[in-house]
This record gives structure tokens, sequence and C-alpha cells, in this order.
């Protein structure tokens, strides 16, 4: 691993989270953080004051890593986004990081801290996008001029986001570089079939039913509605069906109603936030990712090491993760008839199963884990530093 360390000093890095929900980026940015952190950086991070992302907190503590709470969270007025700017840069010029390291998902998102990076002199600012770059247009292509020339460099998580990053914001390819996002393996790891029975069992899951389902935030982009619908057809074929959706957000209710209203809410569990992502795929034979866009598919690399075969949309980075026909299978976003027929093909065939199961652990031990993920992120902090003389 690169060593943290310059001058016989440790370097300190800031990681800030402007988000209002806990999903695939925030576990992403806790994961690098603690990466970092073993590497021997000083590693603190800012973070919104707001319940949904409370479970961050003793993770990032556990890693000894300080998180400080802000009073802004998204987009607010004008006189709190000054009061966040000055709370920012106090912070950071007590803190006195080497590099400012903010993730975002939007054309607005966090651009304030940007500001408050500079103001406060910190030599490095980096920023991970972290969702399909937008087609700027009018202001928003001009408050995104403005604060990209206060980054030092803009990470892409995947190929895709990276053409997209190029073709859509108008940045020069020379700001941008392509870091995978990565999976820790000791967390994400294949379960014995006696540990998956049992919890099962402790579910109220009959044992030999097949077991379908997904983790995701319960928003548009997630697709879940297309895999609801989905789930009529492969009930008839696989009487005993048991769905699980495991994830929150502002669509709960209205998929609960549709789940209703197609006859599928006796045998679909909505679970809600379950804070261990691997221990509720392991529960499942096929893991479906029905998403509409994805610059990455954190998911569908965690189903992979916990040995899951994956049933994904063919979107935006996904193709990269998930390799058809060897570690899952790829469907057209938005098609519920195919997205059942894809799983329908696992759940009559365990031997496919298991060998697309198998081969997606090792496509990503070899590809994506969070060694190499910490490992390139740090070598980018210490060439844009070296860059600065630092």
């Amino acid at each position: 691993m690169v060593n943290g360390r310059f001058s016989g000093q440790p370097l300190r890095v800031v990681y800030h989270l402007n988000s209002i929900a806990l999903g695939g980026m925030e576990l992403h940015a806790l994961a690098l953080a603690r990466g970092v952190a073993r590497a021997g950086w000083q590693v603190s991070v800012f973070l919104p004051e707001l319940s949904a992302l409370d479970p961050l907190v003793p993770e990032f503590a556990a890693a000894g890593i300080t998180t400080y709470r802000l009073s802004l969270v998204s987009v607010q007025g004008a006189r709190k986004l000054a009061a966040a700017w000055v709370q920012s840069q106090a912070l950071l010029r007590q803190i006195m990081p080497a590099v400012f390291h903010q993730h975002r998902t939007g054309p607005y998102h966090g651009k304030w801290a940007v500001l408050a990076a500079r103001a406060a002199g910190v030599p490095v600012v980096v920023a991970s996008e972290h969702q399909a770059a937008y087609r700027l247009r009018g202001a928003q292509r001009w408050v995104n001029a403005v604060t990209d020339q206060l980054v030092d460099r803009i990470v892409a998580v995947s190929d895709h986001d990276y053409r997209c990053q190029l073709k859509e914001s108008g940045r020069p390819p020379e700001q941008i570089v392509r870091i995978h996002n990565g999976i820790d393996l000791s967390r994400f790891r294949p379960e014995s079939p006696e540990a998956t029975a049992a919890r099962r069992t402790a579910l109220g899951i009959p044992p030999g039913v097949p077991v379908i389902g997904t983790v995701a935030r319960l928003e548009e982009q997630k697709g879940v509605t297309y895999f609801l619908r989905a789930l009529p057809a492969l009930a008839a074929r696989w009487p005993g069906l048991v769905v699980l959706i495991a994830g929150r957000g502002s669509l709960k209710k209205a998929l609960e109603a549709e789940a209703v209203a197609l006859g599928v809410n006796g045998y679909t569990r909505f679970l809600g936030f379950w804070p261990d992502v691997a221990e509720v795929m392991s529960l499942m034979d096929v893991v479906a990712i029905p998403s509409m866009w994805e610059p990455f598919g954190l998911v569908a690399a965690e189903a992979m090491a916990v040995g899951r075969p994956v049933v994904a949309s063919r979107v935006g980075g996904l193709p990269e993760v998930v390799a058809d026909g060897e570690t899952g299978l790829l469907v057209p976003p938005g098609e519920p008839a195919a997205l059942a027929d894809a799983v329908e093909r696992l759940l009559a065939a365990p031997d496919l199963r298991s060998r697309l199961g198998a081969a997606g652990r090792e496509r990503v031990a070899a590809n994506f884990t969070v060694e190499v993920m910490t490992e390139n992120m740090i070598a980018l902090y210490r060439q844009l530093l070296a860059a600065r003389g630092k």
C-alpha cells in the first residue's frame, strides 16, 4: 500500500458529502476513507446534519476518522449557503488538509464547498462525480465553468462516466481521470449454504423456495417499478417465490401501492434500510439491478463479490462491471418482460447461477477492489501535490 506520509508528517485529507440520502455513493466514500486512513493519512469527513447519514458516523469513528456535521444539506438559500461556506472554511483552516475531496451528484451539488476549500488555502481539490453527466445549459453551465477552474481533477467512476463528462460537461480531457469504484472483499464475500439457509429460516422463508430481490434507493433512477412489473410472470412460473427489496427512498409508498395493484404484495417484502448489504444479498438466488441510469453500478459489484449472479440493465457503467453471460445477464432498461425472462433463465439453472456467481467474485477481485481504488486515488493525490511543490 502507498505510504501516506510526507516529510515526516501525516498527510491530511478531508472528504465532503453533501447528499441527503444513504446509498451507494455514501458507502463508496466510506470505503475510500477507510482505505486512505489505513494507508497512514489523517482523514476527516464533512457530513450534513441529517439523520439518514447517521449510520455512517460510528463506521467512520471505528476507522479512526473524525466527522464534522455541517448545518447545510442539499441546495438552500443564499444566506444558508454563505453560512455553510464560512463554517467549512473555518474548519478547513483548523484541519489544514493537503487534499479536499468532494463527492457530488448534481450540477450544483456542493459547489460552494469547492470555493470554501480554495479560500482556506487547501493545496489540492478533487471532485468525484457519482451521477450521469448533466446537459448543462445557461446558469448551470456558467456555475460549473467557474467552479471547475478551481478543481484540480474530476474523478469519473467508469469509462462510460468519463465519456459522458467529456461530452456533456465540456470539461477538458486532461482534467478528468477515471478511477473505478472498489469493493472491500473482506466485507463482501460468499457465505456458506448452511448460513444462508439458517438466516432464511429466521426470516420465515420456507426451505427450497426461490428468492430474488434488489438493493436500491427507492428513487426513479433505480427502476424498481420495472422490477415489480416483472414479478407476476415470474410468480406464475415459480409459485412460492419470495421477493426482497432492501432500501428506502421517496418512492417507498408509491412502490408499495404498486405492489398491491399488481397483486405481488403477498410475496414481496419491503425491508427498508438494511445495514449489512452483503447479508441481505446473500439471501437472494438472483440479484436484480433494473437501473435506468448508473455511472458505475456499485450494487452489481457487491452482489458479484458475494457470489450472486445479477440481472442488470444495459446502461451506463453496468456493462463494465457485469460481463454479460459470464458474471450475469444484461437486459434493456425499463422492459419488465426482458427482466423477467432473464431472472427466469437463472432460476431454472442452478448450475448456471453457481458458475456466474463464482466468475463474478473473480471479476471483482481482479478489477474492482477497494485496495486498487485506494492506491489509484492516493497516487492521484500525490501527483497533484507534487505538481504544486508539496
